[in-house]
């Protein structure tokens, strides 16, 4: 259970350090954060999202507006970056897993129960739909951070 708390936190903090591209780093920032900041910084630029992203887009549980067009191809575009997602919406699910063990683990080993919570995000989300791939990011995002908050209610 407070491996899970942990692990919402670090969620949240990473999903909104994709949106805040002025995020200060250090060389103890792990790859995955830096990562995200380059990607960040790319698609706001290629999206023309201002400098310093979207701000408190968020609501209470961590879950991003599905229906806002620049979030969504901010997403879409980070998550393509990646190779989560392709131009057809096709999540690449090994792609998919390598990105959430790092997010999860910050880089570092992965334990059995991190593994578990991986694989069954990736159980549960990876037939998530979405009118385009933009959407389909943000929504996936989202059935993910939905997984880790039912986790943390049961």
């Amino acid at each position: 259970m407070k491996v899970i708390i942990v692990l919402i936190g670090v969620c949240v903090a990473i999903f909104q350090a994709q949106a805040r591209t002025s995020e200060s780093i250090s060389v103890d920032t792990p790859d995955v954060i830096l990562d995200n900041i380059v990607d960040g910084k790319v698609c706001s630029r290629q999206v023309g999202v201002a400098d310093g992203g979207f701000k408190n887009v968020e609501d209470q549980d961590g879950l991003l507006p599905e229906d806002n067009e620049s979030l969504n191809a901010f997403h879409g575009c980070i998550f393509k970056r990646k190779g989560i997602i392709d131009n057809h919406g096709i999540i690449d699910v090994g792609n998919l897993r390598i990105y959430l063990s790092n997010l999860f683990t910050l880089d570092q080993a992965i334990s059995p129960s991190q593994r578990r919570l991986v694989e069954s995000s990736i159980e549960d989300c990876r037939n998530t739909t979405g009118k385009d791939y933009n959407q389909k990011s943000v929504k996936l995002i989202n059935c993910v951070m939905k997984k880790l908050y039912g986790l943390v209610k049961e």
